[in-house]
C-alpha cells in the first residue's frame, strides 16, 4: 500500500500470521486481503504512472482534457472526432484507479492504456521511440532489427507481421504486443525482481507465467510470490 501499517492493522495482520508463521496459505490470505482494498489499486496505478508516465498527476490530465474540449468546440465538424479520440485516451487513465479497483479494467488493459495516450506519446515521440520504449518497459530488452522495422511499420498504419501475427495500425500493434508470451514473461520477471530481488528460475517462470496467462491476475501472482518462505524470511 506504500505505507507502514497502523498499530491496529499490524495487530490484525499478526493475528492471522502468528499462529503458524510457516504456513504460506495464511500469508497469502493476508496479502490477498490487502489487494482487495482501493488503496492497493491506488498504489498499483502510482507505480505504473512512475514507471511509464513520469508520475504525471491527475491535475495535469484534467487540464489536458479541458484544453482538448475547448479546441474541439472550435474545430470543423469533420475534425472533432479526432479531438474526441484523444480525450477518450486521456479519460481512460484519468479513471484508472476506480476502473482497476472495480474490475472494469484488467491489468493488461491498465498497461495498454498507460502507453496509449498523448502523454506517453509526448514522452516517447515518434514510432521508433514508441516501439523501443514499449519493448524496454515490458520485455526488458531492445527489439531486434526485424521486430523494430515490423513494429514501426505497423504503428505507422502499414500491414506487417510481429510475433507471427499480422496487423495494421497502432491498435493491432498493442493487441499483439500485450497478448504475447514475452509480455506475460516480463510481468513474472517484474514481480520477482521487485519482491525477491532476483530473476525467476526457469521452473518458477513457467509456472507463474502459465497462471498469469490464464487469469491475467497480477495481484494474485504478486500475492503468491509475497507469501513464499523466501520473501517472508528474507
Amino acid at each position: 500500500l506504500g505505507r507502514k501499517p497502523t498499530e491496529s492493522e499490524s495487530y490484525a495482520a499478526r493475528s492471522i500470521i502468528d499462529p503458524n508463521p510457516r504456513d504460506s496459505s495464511l500469508r497469502y490470505q493476508f496479502v490477498s486481503s490487502l489487494h482487495n482494498s482501493r488503496s492497493a489499486s491506488v498504489k498499483r496505478w502510482d507505480d505504473i504512472r512512475s514507471e511509464l508516465l513520469e508520475s504525471v498527476d491527475t491535475t495535469y490530465v484534467v487540464q489536458l482534457i479541458s484544453n482538448l474540449e475547448t479546441l474541439m468546440q472550435g474545430a470543423p465538424p469533420n475534425q472533432r472526432f479526432l479531438y474526441q479520440m484523444e480525450i477518450d485516451r486521456l479519460e481512460r487513465i484519468h479513471f484508472a484507479v476506480d476502473s482497476l479497483h472495480s474490475g472494469a479494467y484488467s491489468h493488461v488493459e491498465l498497461h495498454q492504456y498507460a502507453i496509449d495516450n498523448p502523454i506517453y506519446d509526448d514522452i516517447n515521440m515518434g514510432s521508433e521511440n514508441f516501439v523501443v520504449s514499449s519493448f524496454d518497459h515490458f520485455f526488458y530488452r531492445y527489439p531486434t532489427q526485424y521486430e523494430l522495422q515490423s513494429a514501426k511499420r505497423m504503428v505507422e498504419g502499414f500491414r506487417d507481421v510481429l510475433f507471427l501475427q499480422s496487423g495494421e495500425g497502432k491498435g493491432d500493434y498493442l493487441k499483439i504486443f500485450f497478448e504475447s508470451a514475452a509480455y506475460s514473461e516480463g510481468q513474472v520477471r517484474y514481480v520477482f525482481s521487485n519482491y525477491l530481488f532476483r530473476e525467476p528460475r526457469s521452473s518458477e517462470r513457467q509456472y507463474q507465467q502459465a497462471l498469469f496467462e490464464a487469469d491475467d491476475d497480477f495481484m494474485g501472482m504478486r500475492a503468491r510470490v509475497m507469501s513464499t518462505d523466501e520473501y517472508f524470511f528474507q
